[in-house]
């Protein structure tokens, strides 16, 4: 899915590698495809990346094969999007640990380096001390103290849970995170190499919401999900998982406006909401296509209602 008027859209990559990350590779104006999966937790953010237009030495230097999801190198990879040309500026939509990449000879003479890469790689093999309080804590002051010794960014939404009577986390950084946001379902994710946190109870009140309609990019009508909508939009990098949407649409699915029944009989004291209003991101993938005529250059999102996403994240 695709904007039909004529936009410059680039893609530059920044590939971090070698002994002791000391060698850098920038690649712009390669025919690129991008895809991104935000879906929050220990699945953090995936990205995909196809690469035409790379020397073969370029490729020999990156290329890494997967032993497993938790043994990686650390050679990493930031990828930057913009449109519009040299006047925008770049923003920066993807930084995590590269788990596979490989040249591709299958389409030759079109070759094509293949790239994957983790947000949650690095701190799921980074070696961290233990963290441990002897008393009372709060969980929020316990994942920054991790998100810290991981060379993370650390952002609260508002988390005020507090672990009692002293905690002791080992093992990796992605490890010690997942045990303590267990222990008080705190929903988190590590995007960009900031770890941010929400709490299970949390309110859309007061919260900004990026608008969503027809008039600022939605493509096509919302389609409804087991777990409340689904919707593509032109590409917006400040939509992520767990953002806060307001839809406007002059369509709702049949399943969320019709009456609710069961065995054919109809049932009483079951509210439906309306379709337009306050959406939760619980995923968003944004495919993008540099130097593509036509290329994709869109975001795609699934979304719950805010007063029930929390408690669905984590199957409670």
């Amino acid at each position: 899915m695709s904007d039909a008027s004529f936009v410059k859209r680039e893609l530059k990559l920044v590939f971090t590698y070698g002994d002791n990350l000391s060698k850098t590779l920038t690649l712009m104006g390669q025919r690129i495809a991008c895809q991104i999966v935000g879906a929050g937790l220990i699945a953090g953010v995936m990205c995909s990346l196809r690469i035409e237009g790379m020397t073969q030495a370029q490729m020999n230097a990156l290329s890494k094969l997967q032993a497993s999801i938790i043994m990686q190198s650390n050679s990493s990879v930031t990828v930057m999007a913009r449109s519009g040309g040299t006047s925008a500026a770049w923003q920066t939509v993807f930084v995590g640990g590269i788990t596979e990449a490989f040249a591709d000879f299958s389409g030759s003479p079109s070759v094509a380096f293949m790239v994957t890469a983790m947000s949650m790689a690095t701190i799921n093999t980074a070696p961290v001390k233990a963290i441990s309080f002897s008393g009372d804590v709060a969980v929020a002051d316990v994942m920054k103290a991790i998100a810290t010794q991981a060379g993370l960014g650390f952002q609260n939404n508002g988390v005020t849970d507090v672990l009692k009577g002293g905690v002791t986390y080992n093992g990796t950084a992605g490890e010690q995170l997942e045990v303590a946001a267990s222990a008080t379902k705190t929903s988190y994710i590590i995007s960009n190499n900031i770890l941010t946190i929400w709490p299970r109870n949390l309110s859309a009140k007061g919260t900004p919401a990026a608008e969503i309609s027809a008039s600022t990019g939605m493509i096509g009508y919302p389609a409804y999900s087991q777990g409340g909508m689904t919707l593509a939009t032109l590409f917006n990098g400040l939509i992520g998982f767990q953002s806060l949407i307001k839809l406007t649409s002059d369509y709702a699915p049949a399943a969320w406006t019709q009456s609710a029944s069961r065995n054919g009989e109809q049932t009483t004291g079951i509210v439906l909401p309306p379709y337009n209003g306050l959406w939760r991101v619980v995923r968003v993938q944004h495919d993008l296509q540099s130097e593509t005529p036509g290329g994709q250059w869109t975001t795609y999102i699934e979304a719950g209602r805010p007063e029930i996403v929390q408690e669905t994240i984590y199957g409670q």
